[in-house]
């Protein structure tokens, strides 16, 4: 592990992200589990994120598999892991933004929302968008889906998205978005979405794989997928790399809400995303009569030091789990192996949690 330990995503793959996203696979972690073989293999990372573990399968010569249940994240990843036409993301780019500056010369300040969106997403979107930015990101949004090629389309959105969702600030009124930790701070937006846009995407396209390129490597299958329930042949995989979600620690859907919002989806589909989502806090449902579930509480030494709320969190957390390490074992060939990149956290004093759970 010495060898490529600490490596950065340049160093490790040539090229950066595509997009900002909080607690990302260590690259030099993936290359390592994948540069032992030189055979071909089928990789699957069923928590994808932002996509690290296809990228470096695909540039390792592997056929990777990916499946996460947060939208902006699929965009990422499939973003990330395709060969474009360069110039034509360039071009379909400049078009998108004279669509959206003729739009915007006629667009209310009322009417700077998504002809579907709801009460609910549009009180969203102005507590948190200034009357100008909402102005400006309507006209890109409704400019960026007449692209009628979907690759070129996910490209932009992905270059909208990063106006919005940035390490510092962007077009909306928060701070500290990249680590899914918004507050807002500003009463205008500091960066204006048109001035931004074309440095957005070429930060974009300087980042993808280019279709001209010789060693592209086989394309990997992204899809929008839970990992407890995955539409993959049993026995079929030989390699399983990923990194679960830490439990109470990152709240990835309220990051990526702030984008998918302009992309057509309503606060009441995202907030049942999140409700969804392994190690939400969410844990009303949790299983705690469940005999297995409470030895592996018992065998982690918590259930007399928690109040019941973080009992029902982490037995929430518990259950997600084993039904996401089952499907893996599930499709897991006879040969083949998983590999959990853990980080741990702390709920309540219980250190150590996350890797203990998911071992026993």
């Amino acid at each position: 592990m010495l060898k490529f330990h600490g490596k950065t995503i340049y160093e490790a793959l040539g090229r950066e992200s595509v997009h900002p996203f909080p607690a990302r696979m260590a690259p030099g972690i993936a290359l390592q589990v994948m540069a032992d073989t030189n055979e071909s293999m089928r990789v699957l990372d069923p928590m994808m994120g932002s996509g690290t573990v296809l990228a470096m399968a695909r540039s390792l010569g592997h056929r990777g598999i990916g499946y996460d249940i947060d939208p902006l994240a699929v965009l990422i990843s499939k973003v990330w892991t395709t060969a474009f036409d360069l110039e034509k993301v360039r071009e379909s780019a400049r078009e998108v933004l004279d669509t959206a500056r003729t739009i915007f010369k006629s667009l209310p300040q009322g009417e700077a929302y998504l002809a579907n969106s709801d009460d609910e997403t549009r009180a969203f979107i102005h507590y948190w968008f200034d009357g100008y930015a909402r102005r400006q990101l309507a006209s890109l949004s409704w400019a960026i889906n007449l692209v009628n090629c979907e690759g070129t389309r996910d490209a932009l959105w992905c270059a909208f998205s990063r106006l919005i969702i940035t390490k510092q600030y962007g077009a909306s009124l928060a701070m500290d978005l990249s680590h899914s930790r918004p507050h807002r701070a500003f009463t205008r937006a500091p960066a204006k979405p048109f001035r931004m846009f074309l440095s957005a995407v070429e930060r974009v396209v300087g980042n993808v794989i280019d279709k001209n390129s010789p060693s592209r490597g086989p394309a990997p299958s992204v899809c929008l997928g839970d990992a407890r329930n995955m539409p993959v042949e049993s026995d079929s995989v030989h390699l399983v790399l990923t990194s679960p979600p830490y439990l109470n620690a990152i709240d990835y859907v309220r990051c990526s809400k702030f984008s998918l919002v302009w992309m057509g989806y309503s606060i009441v589909e995202l907030r049942q995303l999140r409700t969804d989502s392994i190690g939400t806090e969410a844990g009303a449902d949790s299983p705690l009569d469940d005999p297995e579930i409470r030895a592996i509480m018992d065998a982690l030494n918590v259930r007399h030091s928690m109040a019941p709320r973080h009992q029902r969190i982490l037995g929430r957390y518990i259950d997600d789990m084993r039904c996401a390490i089952c499907e893996v074992a599930r499709v897991l060939s006879h040969s083949g192996k998983a590999v959990y990149v853990v980080g741990e956290n702390t709920l309540r004093g219980c250190e150590k949690i996350v890797c203990r759970g998911i071992a026993n």
